[in-house]
């Protein structure tokens, strides 16, 4: 669903966007749950992020970890973020949503830990 490119693999149009949406949920979330490890994914455009999103949900429900429902008031037009926490750590998948001349998007999980 998701790889893990060697390089950034974005413009700078892109690039700036994707790291103001990781900037806007680390400034919501770090004071909270620690520092911020980001690990950066790219999604093909054409990927359905509803689903993305669906299943990191399902998956976190499962292992016990409640959502973060404030994560997307710390967001712009364009961004997207799911938040959740457990045991004093939380994690966070944020995306940009696709733009029509991109073959790909950035997708970034960021787990903070104290």
């Amino acid at each position: 669903m998701l790889s893990r490119p060697a390089e950034y693999v974005f413009g700078d149009a892109i690039a700036a966007a994707d790291a103001t949406a990781v900037g806007h949920v680390v400034d919501l979330l770090g004071p909270r749950h620690g520092k911020p490890e980001v690990a950066r994914y790219v999604a093909p455009a054409n990927l359905d992020l509803a689903g993305l999103e669906t299943y990191y949900d399902a998956k976190a429900r499962a292992a016990g970890w409640e959502p973060i429902v404030d994560v997307r008031g710390a967001l712009s037009a364009g961004e997207n973020a799911i938040g959740y926490r457990a045991d004093g750590t939380a994690f966070a998948v944020v995306w940009l949503t696709p733009r029509g001349n991109s073959a790909a998007t950035p997708v970034n999980v960021i787990r903070f830990e104290r």
